[in-house]
């Protein structure tokens, strides 16, 4: 009887683990579950080549379909909300139930969340899949002031990224430097000083504790 090999993340570790779980076991069935009914794709470039049309969305793409069919790799979109290791079992949101021999765990994470009023969820935007990203590339281009709320590697680099689009971005960060938790001061004042000769506006030591509604776009990323 064949073995279940089943991932759970259709990311970059989900569909490279995939791959080189096949070269070297050509028998087992190997399958990934993704929440996002796409093929897995690249994240980096989202707030980049992605967000400056340098990069469509098609050129994203790990790999076709087809080179999965190749491998006998099958791919499926499905939300799991439970995991029972003891039985080897997976439970999904839609009621199936998949059972696994072997189970690799490649979700990545997820953006913290502001607390907000109603009136203003459609006013703030994450960056954290291709559709978000979609999303703001669309609210944009209409807008010429954006705050962004984060200072980190993501938040950054659509700053820049914006800049280039000629926008007037405001990065507000908690900490007291930029990108705090991955690199020392000396850097992080190197990036900042960059950003401000850019035309960017960088507020740090600050903490958010409420937004008002007004015509402007927010976004938030960490």
């Amino acid at each position: 009887m064949k073995n279940n090999i089943i991932i759970l993340g259709g990311g970059q570790a989900g569909i490279y683990a995939a791959r080189e779980i096949r070269q070297i076991d050509s028998k087992s069935n190997i399958k990934i579950l993704g929440e996002e009914n796409l093929l897995p794709y690249e994240r980096p470039p989202l707030s980049k080549d992605f967000f400056l049309d340098k990069k469509k969305e098609e050129d994203l793409y790990f790999h076709s379909s087809d080179v999965l069919k190749n491998e006998n790799i099958e791919f499926e979109n499905i939300s799991i909300n439970k995991v029972d290791f003891e039985n080897k079992k997976l439970f999904a949101k839609n009621d199936n139930v998949y059972s696994y021999d072997s189970l690799l765990i490649s979700t990545g994470s997820e953006n913290k969340k502001i607390t907000l009023d109603n009136n203003l969820k459609n006013d703030i935007y994450y960056l954290r899949n291709l559709e978000e990203a979609k999303k703001i590339k669309e609210i944009v281009s209409n807008k010429n002031k954006i705050t962004i709320i984060g200072g980190g590697f993501i938040g950054l680099e659509i700053a820049s990224s914006l800049s280039q689009l000629q926008k007037k971005v405001i990065v507000i960060e908690i900490g007291s430097q930029l990108m705090g938790r991955v690199i020392p001061k000396q850097i992080a004042d190197l990036v900042q000083k960059t950003h401000i000769e850019h035309g960017n506006e960088i507020i740090l030591n600050k903490q958010i504790e409420k937004i008002t509604k007004k015509k402007m776009a927010i976004m938030k990323f960490y």
